[in-house]
């Protein structure tokens, strides 16, 4: 065997192998076809370890498989790594040596940021030095462009720290309704806005389909953020706070669901108080008359 794998090292030099590409993560079929009966089969990977002896599987890797019918030796690799990309060879021991198939796998990468080594958003004062780094992975290893943005509203040279407006500060409605939170915001830059109730915050993204955040932009300054609230219960009503948070600084505004039947039910009887009050005040009077 050993005499057998020196062999193939020296028959190598004088093979072109043939390039073939695979997606990481997927998987590639490297053909091999054996025309001589009586021979013994083997896979062999760059490093001369053996993948496959006939259909024996030598290497403890599982996503080495090996599709054997008639003379067709394919060899199968499994969801494809980094570390599978290299030169695989298949060859028969038949005399002389004989090399049927010689591969250069090469392990293709989609272009992909790194958010976590890149930078973030970042305001620095005028005059100011800043550096900037794009941390992108990939085979064949990408081209990284920077493009350059400037926002031509003069607000957008200042910071400005974050300020609420509320067009309501209570808000009625009744159990089963849906109805819509809504605060204004101006601040530069945007950080951080959202609603919460009790100290808990909603988050963006509520799977449970109670609530929904709707946001909208006016300009580098001012901001909209509704928070629509769906099938009104009993544990809905209560007061909500709108938050808004940047770089320079914080803000907070408080607005109150209340139920609008029980709104209507204590108008109603602070009316009859009053109405009762007035009854009561012009029977006296009329008996003074008397």
């Amino acid at each position: 065997m050993y005499i057998l794998f020196a062999a193939l090292g020296k028959l190598t030099n004088s093979y072109t192998a043939r390039v073939t590409t695979c997606v990481l993560g997927r998987d590639v079929v490297l053909s091999c076809r054996l025309d001589y009966s009586g021979t013994n089969m083997v896979w062999m990977d760059e490093f001369d370890n053996v993948l496959y002896y006939n259909e024996n599987h030598v290497i403890d890797d599982i996503r080495f498989k090996l599709s054997h019918s008639g003379t067709k030796w394919d060899l199968i690799i499994q969801n494809v790594t980094r570390r599978d990309a290299g030169k695989y060879r298949c060859f028969s021991n038949a005399q002389p040596l004989q090399l049927h198939y010689y591969y250069d796998l090469v392990v293709l990468e989609p272009a992909k940021i790194d958010r976590v080594l890149s930078s973030k958003d970042i305001s620095v004062d005028e005059r100011m030095n800043v550096s900037l780094v794009c941390n992108a992975t990939g085979n064949p290893q990408p081209n990284v462009t920077w493009t350059y943005h400037r926002i031509d509203d003069p607000i957008s040279e200042k910071r400005v720290k974050p300020s609420i407006t509320l067009p309501n500060s209570e808000i009625y409605q009744d159990p089963g309704r849906s109805t819509e939170l809504t605060c204004i915001i101006s601040a530069y830059p945007l950080g951080d806005m959202y609603w919460s109730k009790n100290g808990v915050i909603i988050p963006h993204k509520s799977y449970g389909g109670k609530f929904r955040y709707e946001n909208t932009t006016e300009n580098a300054t001012t901001h909209t953020m509704s928070l629509h609230i769906k099938d009104i219960n009993s544990n809905d009503y209560g007061s909500y706070k709108c938050v808004a948070s940047n770089n320079i600084g914080y803000s907070t505004k408080f607005m109150v669901l209340e139920n609008l039947q029980t709104k209507y039910i204590t108008k109603y009887k602070h009316q009859r108080v009053a109405f009762s009050n007035f009854s009561t005040s012009e029977a006296a009077f009329t008996n003074k008359e008397e």
